[in-house]
């Protein structure tokens, strides 16, 4: 497996943790493994505050997808990271 694809294999899961499996973003053909946790972080966050940073990264870790090499890839992913660490 490439590194490219390798990205591509990890940012569905974090999309589908962040907006949960009632968004219109959930990939459901794509792992859902904080189903246990909640309904999908954004529809958890009570804050609106966070709540705007993690839909931004939600926009972050899409581009990462649409990236087309592994340095925008990887680029978007990791503003997608700190966007996330951001919220909390």
């Amino acid at each position: 497996m490439t590194a490219l694809a390798a990205a591509y294999s990890y940012l569905p899961q974090a999309i589908n943790c962040l907006v949960g499996s009632y968004d219109r973003d959930f990939d459901a053909k794509g792992p859902n493994r904080c189903q246990v946790l909640g309904l999908g972080t954004l529809i958890d966050s009570r804050d609106m505050t966070p709540r705007r940073q993690l839909e931004a990264a939600v926009a972050e870790a899409e581009w990462s997808l649409a990236a087309g090499d592994l340095a925008a890839a990887t680029r978007n992913a990791a503003a997608a990271e700190t966007t996330i660490r951001k919220a909390y």
